[in-house]
């Protein structure tokens, strides 16, 4: 194989390889399932920053004065709702954060525990339990097979290391009131 030719052949793999790794997004379909990567280190607040899948969970955190809690001093939980999750919403819940910040706060603190840093085996084990969020409301734990749901999101992306704590990536943003608190456990299916 001659120099020129070999050159062509690794720079195609080179571009093949960077497609695969750009395609990554916490939010599709295909990556349902858990993702632990190697986050860079720094305060939640500071990894879902370098996150452009989570560009509006910050822009959201920002507007609602949360930043600075999400890099402060820890453990904390965050379910950080993806970009996607946030386009998904309903035209009535973007209204009622537009008309009251206290609503668009009381929303991202139900994404976030203070107090504790939750595992994927936690979470696991937590099957038809509640969490109670930093805005004083509960959501459920739903594990059927390896697929955990804390409300009525899916975990797209779980454990991604910060320094204060641990961030899973959740599908759909988890609106106060619209996530019904678990009485008795689920069934589990198969």
């Amino acid at each position: 194989m001659k120099l020129r030719t070999l050159i062509q052949v690794v720079a195609v793999l080179a571009v093949l390889c960077s497609t695969v790794v750009l395609a990554q997004d916490y939010g599709s379909p295909a990556t349902m399932q858990k993702v632990k990567a190697a986050a860079p280190k720094g305060s939640i607040m500071g990894v879902v920053t370098q996150d452009t899948t989570m560009a509006l969970f910050v822009k959201h955190a920002n507007k609602a004065n949360l930043s600075k809690a999400l890099g402060g001093k820890g453990p904390m939980t965050v379910f950080a709702a993806n970009n996607d999750g946030f386009n998904a919403r309903t035209k009535e819940d973007i209204d009622a954060e537009h008309k009251d910040l206290s609503v668009l706060v009381s929303t991202m603190k139900y994404h976030v525990i203070t107090g504790k840093s939750l595992t994927t085996a936690d979470l696991m084990a937590m099957n038809g339990q509640n969490l109670t969020m930093d805005n004083g409301m509960t959501v459920p734990v739903t594990v059927q097979g390896d697929k955990i749901m804390i409300g009525g999101a899916n975990i797209v992306g779980t454990e991604i290391a910060a320094s204060n704590g641990v961030i899973h990536v959740v599908d759909h943003v988890l609106i106060p009131g619209k996530e019904m608190p678990m009485t008795t456990p689920l069934p589990m299916g198969k």
